[in-house]
């Protein structure tokens, strides 16, 4: 597996705090996990002041900033570029033209879902090359010595070493850590405190803020050794649901405030409220549209309310049967598909905001997801007895063209990017089960049993990852493999989650994580 971490070899600036005292029992158990908490990052300070030489590492990763800003241009540059391809081919191309009073409202949604996918074959020739290349720049781990390690104190009765870890250059951060080690190697390490050394991992987050996200603790004498993330970019401290815009610049979640709910929009880069929106009813679904025009959110009274992303201004809103159980939106942002309580799905087209279809299916609280190319909407409905059936509509038809039956109730699914593959959890009564099931074959290609039933999925931009939110943890594992990528674990429940576009992060209402993946495998420095 390819290692994306820069080594730089430079000098160690390990300083040791002396420990409490030991207790003197032995035990042979030797460290299995290690517990960090989170990091009190100081006021941002990328660079020593101009009259001081710059570092090594502050040379390195100006270079790699260097190189993030000059991709980033490009992109913007392709942006521009894009638009007006686009734009040409919807004046040339007959399938763009405006829906007239002869042409009925499915034979326009079957028109439009013919004319997507050449607007999404332009998007990935002008922008899919540099996107790739900023996704591997931005990944991109840089390693450094200039780490502290403190031995704080240590917990005899349950064999917990607390730590202390900062990072000397940048934000200078501190996290700690609760390290599990057997009395006996305790001390040893407590005696050998001299010759422990550290090594860490810098990732640069949004806003082009370098943090350490990963450091490795070693002492050669005792053996010791061990190796922590710190994933946690963003604190969040929001409830029910989560979405990231498509260039990860915002983030929006939910927010209970003056007793009423808050829907409340982050500017990722600076860490801060961008603007929060008062509403009377509960949100229960959150979606920013793939095109990043509008940020919608469903709601318990049966809206869908539109709003402008980086404004909070209304821009529409939609009125269904019921509430709103979910909903979700095709590729360039047109069509908006909704599933109420009582099992009807309503297709809306978002700027006349008028209902193109609306059908029912059994059901109550049924989830729902779109196909990336516009041309499938997946949705579960009550068959009777214990089991659901999962349904496969064509968007612009609504002809039912698949059904399978699934052994037990769904709760929630996941489509991932290319439309092959559906996730469910089910087990909301019995067994706790996320199956990943191949739309084409219907085969089960994965069946992973979670501690508590499964109130989140998402799939990475790649599809290759599948995250499962499950009870207070986060897991991801690689769909082809079954194994399990990393693991997250936090004081609130996991009741959804979102992938940054770039797969960086995997976000909770609660907080914003590293996923400390490359675009295609995970990361490992070390």
């Amino acid at each position: 597996m390819k290692s994306f971490s820069r080594s730089l070899g430079l000098s160690l600036a390990a300083i040791l705090a002396i420990a409490s005292p030991i207790d003197a029992q032995t035990s042979s158990v030797s460290p299995k996990a290690v517990k960090p908490s989170l990091g009190t990052p100081a006021p941002a300070l990328r660079s020593k002041p101009s009259s001081t030489p710059k570092s090594a590492l502050e040379r390195q990763v100006d270079g790699l900033l260097a190189e993030i800003a000059q991709l980033e241009r490009a992109y913007a540059e392709a942006q521009v570029l894009l638009a007006r391809k686009q734009e040409e081919l919807r004046q040339a191309n007959p399938l763009f033209a405006p829906q007239d009073e002869f042409e009925s409202d499915a034979e326009y949604v079957a028109r439009s879902s013919q004319a997507r996918p050449l607007l999404l074959d332009l998007e990935k020739e002008h922008l899919e090359p540099i996107r790739t290349k900023l996704a591997a720049q931005r990944s991109e781990l840089i390693s450094t010595r200039e780490v502290q390690v403190s031995l704080e104190s240590y917990d005899a009765n349950n064999e917990i070493y607390s730590m202390r870890v900062t990072h000397l250059a940048f934000n200078r951060e501190t996290h700690r850590l609760a390290v599990p080690l057997a009395r006996d190697r305790a001390r040893l390490l407590h005696q050998n405190r001299d010759r422990i050394q550290a090594t860490g991992l810098l990732a640069i987050d949004p806003g082009q803020q370098v943090h350490l996200t990963r450091v490795r603790i070693d002492e050669p004498t005792t053996g010791f050794e061990t190796v922590a993330d710190f994933r946690e970019s963003l604190r969040l401290s929001g409830r029910d649901v989560v979405a990231i815009s498509p260039d990860g610049r915002l983030v929006a979640t939910v927010a209970n405030r003056d007793y009423a709910v808050a829907l409340r929009v982050i500017d990722v880069a600076e860490g801060r409220e961008r603007y929060a929106i008062q509403l009377d009813q509960e949100i229960t679904s959150l979606k920013f549209s793939p095109d990043g025009t509008y940020l919608a959110a469903g709601l318990r009274g049966g809206k869908v309310m539109g709003y402008q992303p980086s404004t909070g201004r209304k821009r529409f809103e939609l009125t269904t049967e019921n509430t709103v159980c979910a909903f979700d939106i095709t590729s360039e942002g047109e069509y908006l598909a909704t599933s109420s309580y009582g099992g009807i799905v309503e297709i809306f087209k978002v700027g006349t905001q008028a209902r193109l279809a609306r059908f029912s299916t059994d059901g109550e609280w049924q989830p729902l997801a779109l196909s990336s190319d516009g041309k499938h909407l997946v949705t579960v409905s009550d068959g009777g007895g214990s089991g659901s059936d999962v349904r496969v509509f064509d968007f612009a038809t609504q002809a039912e063209v698949m059904s399978f039956r699934h052994e037990d109730k769904v709760g929630a699914i996941a489509l991932s990017p290319d439309g092959k593959t559906l996730a469910t959890s089910s087990g909301y009564n019995r067994d706790h089960y996320v199956r990943v099931f191949d739309l084409k074959t219907r085969q089960r290609l994965l069946n992973l049993h979670q501690e508590d039933a499964a109130s989140g999925l998402a799939f990475s931009p790649d599809g290759k990852v599948l995250a499962v939110g499950a009870g207070t943890h986060a897991k991801a594992y690689d769909v082809a493999s079954q194994a399990e990528v990393f693991a997250i674990a936090q004081d609130a429940r996991v009741e959804a989650l979102a992938f940054s576009s770039d797969g960086r992060y995997l976000l909770t209402p609660h907080a914003m994580y590293r996923t400390l993946m490359a675009p295609h495998e995970p990361l490992t420095g070390f």
